[in-house]
This record gives structure tokens, C-alpha cells and sequence, in this order.
């Protein structure tokens, strides 16, 4: 019998313990591991859906972000450290605003993120883009604005209200304020006028289409519709608690705001249809964009994504967060 050579036997060993590395690599694959690598890829300027996290109670980790070409498949990459509040879409950037410390920072990608100076600093809370203009406000009632989203100038929004939420449409800034009867709009995102919600509620969030703006409230089945931003009706939800609102396909879609799977559609913004998500999580945000919704659950890996609203296919973001904000852009 033949016996292997000293030359051949080395050979076999590093040919065993390169078959054990890449073993071994393959499986790490499969752990979902909780970490803060590069991405591998990435387009610059095609249109995408970008998910940012606000601050997660005793982790620290609220530097994470993850982009989706498709809405189904995400990468994980990581923004300047902030407790992320909003980011919206405009002149060919992302913008996205946060609160402790307080950041403005915009990336055209995705991936690689500029924070740039603020004239005031304050709890931003919510972002939005129109009329060439991005427009973010805090709680404390402190407005900044800007044409390219890297130089800023400040105003600030009547009274003493606690203000949560704006959007844009039908040529105007539209922002309301929680545990108040209270929103305010604006023409060019520096001077505001105030105007009255149908009554006192914890407003939460709202949106524009279909020709009319559309606001939920957070703690209740309260709803209300405007055709122009200035007076308001109030509509009735099928249940109480709503997170966040959006517009697309003809529809208007609400999350619910507690641990659960609730949702509801509409198409006038005003008669409401209850339907239930495909998993039971605290769903956080919705957009709309590339012909399908995108929505995204705080505090774990659930994201979720539908053609027409009303049916919806789960899916995973690529690791655990507290997933704040949805947006859709890109040319």
C-alpha cells in the first residue's frame, strides 16, 4: 500500500481547512446577526425606499438606516447618531431630521449621509418637501426651511403647541399639533397662519390626495379631512389609536398605533374599512412609492409591503431597531 508523501499530506490538510473556513462562512450567512457592517452594493440615484430609527431605550443604537430598491429586500447601512424623527424626499436628496441631539443630515443614496447646520437647534420632529421647499418642524413650535436642503433659515409656527406632524399639498405647508384643536399652514414654510381642528385631540399624523388633506389621531377614532388645509371636518375611524397615514393607488391607508395588526383603508378619506397586517407588531410608518406601499414596524426586523393597500406580504428589514420613518425617492 502506498503512503502519502509529507508534500501530499500538507496539501490535504490546507484543502480540509479551507473546505472548514468556507463552511463555516456560509453558515454565518444564515445567523441574522445584529451588526453594523458597510453595505455591499449600492446605485447611486435609483429610486429607492429608506427606512431611519429613532433612539432604542438602553441600546444606543440609533444610528441605523436600511435602503430597498424594491421594497421587499433590504441593506442595512448607518447615519450620523441621533434619535431619527422623519425623512422625506426632494431635489434629487433625502432629507432626515432628529431630535437628541438635534441633526439635519441628507445623502443622496442612501448610504452615505452629510450633516449640515441648522440656524436654530430644536426637537425636529417632522419633515416634508414641496414648492421647492423642505420645510421641518419641532415640538417646541420652531420651523426651519430650505431650497437645497443643506442651507437652513428658521421661523416658527404660532402659539404654544405641541406640533407633530406636517405635510404638503394643494400649494401649501399643512402642520398639526397633539393634544390640541390646533394646525397651522403656510404658503411658503415661513410664515404660518393658524387655523382650528374640528376639536381638541392627540393629532399624530397626516397627508395629502386625492385633492384633500387627511389627519389621525393617536388615542382615539378621531379623524378629520380638509379640501384646503384651512377648515377642517371631523370623520370617524373604525377604532381607536393611529400611528401614521398615506395616499397612494386611490387609497388612503392608516396604521394602527398599538401592539396589534390593525389598519384601515379609505377612498374619499372620510369612510373607513378596517383590515388587519400580516403580523401583530406596532406598525410605525407608511409610504408610497414605485406602485406599492412600504410599511415598517418599531422595535424588531418587521417591515411589510402591498400592491393595492389592502392585501399585504410581510417582509424582514436586516436587523432590530426602532424603525421611525419610511420614504420613497429617487429619480
Amino acid at each position: 500500500m502506498k503512503t502519502k508523501s509529507n508534500k501530499q499530506k500538507i496539501i490535504s490538510l490546507l484543502f480540509s481547512g479551507l473546505m472548514l473556513v468556507l463552511i463555516a462562512g456560509c453558515r454565518s450567512g444564515d445567523n441574522k446577526e445584529d451588526t453594523d457592517s458597510d453595505p455591499v452594493h449600492a446605485a447611486k440615484g435609483e429610486r429607492r425606499f429608506i427606512v431611519i430609527s429613532s433612539s432604542q431605550s438602553g441600546s444606543g443604537k440609533n444610528n441605523r438606516a436600511a435602503y430597498s430598491v424594491d421594497g421587499i429586500n433590504w441593506t442595512r447601512t448607518r447615519m450620523n447618531v441621533s434619535n431619527w424623527k422623519s425623512i422625506c424626499y426632494g431635489k434629487e436628496k433625502f432629507v432626515a431630521v432628529g431630535s437628541k441631539p438635534e441633526k439635519v443630515v441628507y445623502t443622496e443614496d442612501g448610504i452615505t449621509w452629510t450633516e449640515v447646520e441648522t440656524p436654530i437647534k430644536s426637537s425636529w420632529n417632522s419633515i416634508c418637501y414641496g414648492k421647492g421647499m423642505f420645510v421641518a418642524i419641532s415640538f417646541r413650535g420652531k420651523v426651519i426651511y430650505s431650497k437645497d436642503g443643506i442651507s437652513w433659515k428658521d421661523s416658527t409656527l404660532p402659539n404654544d403647541n405641541t406640533w407633530v406632524n406636517l405635510c404638503f399639498g394643494y400649494g401649501k405647508f399643512v402642520a398639526i399639533a397633539r393634544r390640541s384643536d390646533k394646525a397651522a399652514y403656510s404658503e411658503d414654510g415661513k410664515t404660518w397662519i393658524e387655523t382650528s381642528m374640528p376639536r381638541r385631540s392627540q393629532w399624530k399624523s397626516l397627508c395629502f390626495g386625492k385633492g384633500k388633506f387627511v389627519a389621525i389621531a393617536q388615542n382615539n377614532a378621531r379623524a378629520a379631512y380638509s379640501t384646503d388645509g384651512i377648515n377642517w371636518t371631523e370623520a370617524e375611524m373604525p377604532s381607536r389609536g393611529w400611528n401614521d397615514v398615506c395616499y397612494g393607488k386611490g387609497k388612503f391607508i392608516a396604521l394602527g398605533s398599538e401592539e396589534g395588526n390593525r389598519a384601515a383603508y379609505s377612498e374619499d378619506g372620510i369612510t373607513w374599512t378596517e383590515f388587519l397586517m400580516p403580523s401583530s407588531a406596532e406598525w410605525r410608518s407608511i409610504c408610497f412609492g414605485k406602485g406599492m406601499f412600504v410599511a415598517v414596524t418599531g422595535g424588531d426586523y418587521i417591515a411589510a409591503y402591498s400592491k393595492d393597500g389592502i392585501e399585504w406580504e410581510k417582509a424582514e428589514l436586516p436587523r432590530h431597531a426602532a424603525w421611525e420613518s419610511v420614504c420613497f425617492g429617487g429619480e
